[in-house]
């Protein structure tokens, strides 16, 4: 399956969820869809080597210090190619300490232009980028994806608090890649030794956190992003130990509190993974992966029920499940 056919599976399943075709077998229809996800053998993954990384260290660190004395008006072309470079650096400095803490910088004080801020965009969701490497083991190419959604998620905040430079069309390839990458992710890696975060699942957290807060993300929508999230965390194999549950536990009590609608179906997908691993057979119990992901689903949960805007009847199932 390529992603070309993931996507044409999730566009059939967002469809019926959006007719009101599905809702409480919405789980089974990702569980499906998730199984049958291709992995790919290892190969190659190229990253900037030390020589790139000190030319982008010493074109971006004076941006950093025009940030922090509050002189940064603007960025020319070539600052903004070395800013896009450093998210997929193995480095941490250059990747945290240059390269998101400009961006940050940049969104927070305006400075970009709306079409520097759609070349950043356009950069995140480009196929080398968002889905580089996704299909094989655990690689490199991790801390790239994961900056490149860290980075979305602030692009979309700037844009839903006061630029208004994404368009509808735009909006709605956003998250259909969110959603497809979402689903391909499966590195739980928090902080990688002399490397730093890789954090994937907190940044796609973040992601869906904007794109659940805006007015323009249509209701059928934000459900199959919740559904997507849940699914995927609930058929993870790896441990996932380094807070990630604080970030989706944001998105999702968010949406809980937003409508109805989130607030039954977070309820019946609990219940319904509490239930599959109640219920797993014998040999399963006896696995890695069943145990990972009983612990998973328990760092969630708790998480979960210590939000204290998460409604008191969704609390006491949580506390009542055996």
């Amino acid at each position: 399956m390529t992603v070309k056919e993931v996507q044409q599976k999730l566009d059939q399943i967002a469809k019926q969820v959006a007719d009101g075709a599905l809702f409480e077998s919405l789980p089974d229809q990702l569980d499906d869809l998730i199984i049958n996800l291709p992995r790919h053998r290892r190969t190659k993954v190229t990253v900037p080597s030390e020589k790139q990384d000190d030319e982008v260290f010493n074109i971006l660190a004076p941006l950093v210090d025009d940030l922090n004395n509050s002189k940064l008006k603007k960025i020319n072309q070539k600052q903004l190619k070395a800013i896009e470079q450093s998210l997929k650096s193995v480095d941490a400095q250059i990747r945290d300490q240059c390269g998101l803490t400009i961006i940050n910088g940049l969104l927070a004080n305006r400075v970009m232009t709306g079409e520097q801020e759609l070349e950043l965009l356009a950069y995140c969701l480009r196929d080398d980028v968002m889905f580089a490497h996704v299909m094989e083991p655990k690689n490199s190419a991790a801390f790239g994806r994961s900056y490149a959604m860290m980075t979305l998620s602030g692009l979309l905040y700037a844009d839903r608090v006061g630029g208004s430079y994404i368009d509808d069309g735009l909006l709605n390839t956003i998250v259909s890649r969110v959603l497809i990458y979402t689903l391909l992710e499966h590195d739980t890696r928090g902080i990688v030794n002399q490397a730093g975060w890789v954090h994937a699942f907190a940044a796609i957290a973040a992601v869906m956190n904007q794109l659940g807060a805006s007015t323009r993300v249509v209701r059928s929508t934000k459900l199959l992003l919740m559904a997507v999230l849940l699914e995927r965390y609930a058929t993870l194999g790896t441990p996932m130990i380094t807070d990630e549950q604080e970030s989706i536990t944001t998105f999702l009590v968010g949406l809980v509190n937003m409508h109805q609608l989130y607030h039954r179906y977070l309820g019946i997908q609990l219940a319904h993974w509490h239930d599959q691993l109640k219920h797993a057979n014998e040999d399963d119990m006896y696995s890695e992966a069943y145990w990972t992901r009983v612990f998973n689903f328990r760092r969630l949960t708790q998480a979960l029920v210590l939000r204290e805007s998460l409604p008191d009847d969704l609390a006491k199932e949580i506390l009542n499940q055996d």
